[in-house]
């Protein structure tokens, strides 16, 4: 019997959260297909608390989100530290908000270790692993209204699973959950743009490790979903540790952060996701670069860093200006 990300990550759900969910600030609603929704930040404040365990099971069990701080400027913020095991699996096929649903004119996007049950798009793809051991569905919604029967069913129809089985977590980009979910989305960006190079071996990642800075929380959705997106661009570090050839990680390396695009460098998320029509199927992966990876390879014990920060966005995010 394999292991199983959709089951570690529904004991996540059923032992910390749904028991929890007054003292996490969530609500757990029933919904008459069945399926279970966990608003974490739609109606309700979710928290800190909420938050990591958002992530955690968004990681399928095999990740962890803690909470250290760094210095913007003359300020110090807090950030976000995502450690996972397996990499390759928990980023690949199921961290990533790969899967797009058609949901009221729009691409909802879905995350989350359902996306490893079936192959639901070209991430999940990209790793062998498959879920045949799940008896729960767990997905993961960054959504601004709580989601109904239409769109758990779009979803189960997907995996094939029925409606009784998903557990579906949600919370918009304005809240606590919402920033420090997505923030703690590094080491998922630098795994989708990697896995844009078909050559990059995403195996050869034995350990991964990256920081964040929650930059702000703001009740605007679409300037909060421009901060967020600006602490991963600009703010993010990553360590993968590999176990390559060197030459594997230097045919795609120079091609792979922020700064490489000179003519957005800098340039607010926000301005960037209104261009694209404020969805996320349409911005380019370009423009959802990593910011800083550094690959340690431990076979030949090189270090490959590539990318920067720029805290000039960060201060003026954190700022207000």
């Amino acid at each position: 019997m394999g292991y199983s990300l959709n089951n570690m990550a529904a004991k996540i759900v059923e032992e910390q959260i749904i028991p929890n969910a007054e003292a996490l600030n969530c609500e757990v609603l029933k919904l008459s297909n069945g399926a279970t929704v966990i608003d974490m930040g739609i109606n309700v404040k979710g928290g800190w608390k909420a938050a990591k365990l958002f992530t955690d099971s968004c990681c399928g069990g095999m990740g962890e989100l803690v909470y250290q701080s760094m210095y913007v400027g003359k300020h110090l913020v807090p950030t976000t530290v995502i450690q996972v095991d397996k990499p390759d699996v928990t980023q690949l096929g199921s961290h990533i908000a790969g899967l797009y649903v058609p949901y009221r004119g729009k691409n909802q996007p879905i995350s989350g270790p359902l996306r490893s049950i079936v192959s639901t798009d070209h991430w999940s793809d990209r790793v062998a692993y498959r879920d045949t051991e799940a008896k729960k569905a767990v997905g993961h919604a960054q959504i601004t209204t709580l989601p109904d029967e239409e769109l758990t069913e779009l979803i189960c129809d997907r995996i094939h699973m029925s409606p009784k089985d998903l557990y579906l977590m949600a919370a918009p980009t304005s809240c606590v959950v919402g920033a420090v979910q997505i923030v703690a989305r590094n080491l998922e960006q630098a795994f989708a743009t990697t896995g844009d190079h078909l050559d990059f071996p995403v195996n050869s990642v034995v350990q991964a490790i990256g920081y964040s800075p929650v930059i702000s929380i703001e009740d605007d959705e679409i300037i909060a979903m421009g901060r967020v997106n600006d602490g991963l661009i600009y703010g993010q570090e990553s360590v993968f540790y590999m176990d390559c050839e060197d030459d594997d990680i230097l045919r795609f390396v120079d091609s792979l952060p922020m700064c490489k695009n000179e003519t957005v460098w800098g340039i607010p998320f926000e301005d960037m996701f209104r261009e694209a029509g404020s969805d996320w199927a349409k911005v380019p992966r370009d423009y959802d670069a990593p910011c800083k990876v550094n690959f340690v390879n431990i076979r030949t014990n090189h270090f490959f860093p590539i990318g920067a920060l720029h805290y000039g966005v960060l201060e003026r995010d954190f700022m207000g200006y």
